[in-house]
């Protein structure tokens, strides 16, 4: 299985969300994934891109803006 994570860039909050996120998946054999926008700001090694990579399921860490900008950039 393959986890997307896309956090609100800027957010503390979101950004920590989104580690805690990774290291729990992780720990159940999951595949976990970051927004590549985020690679500067976390640092993991799996990233994809929204709408051009392959993942089964997508988890957004913000508000409505941060899921209206992924539709209106990526998709």
């Amino acid at each position: 299985m393959k986890i997307g994570i896309v956090a609100k860039l800027g957010d503390a909050k979101a950004l920590s969300l989104a580690k805690d996120i990774i290291g729990y998946g992780t720990s159940l054999g999951i595949e976990m994934f970051i927004d590549e926008r985020l690679s500067n700001t976390i640092n993991w090694h799996n990233t994809f891109v929204v709408g051009k990579d392959p993942v089964d399921y997508l988890i957004i860490i913000g508000g409505d803006g941060t899921l209206l900008s992924l539709s209106l950039i990526h998709i």
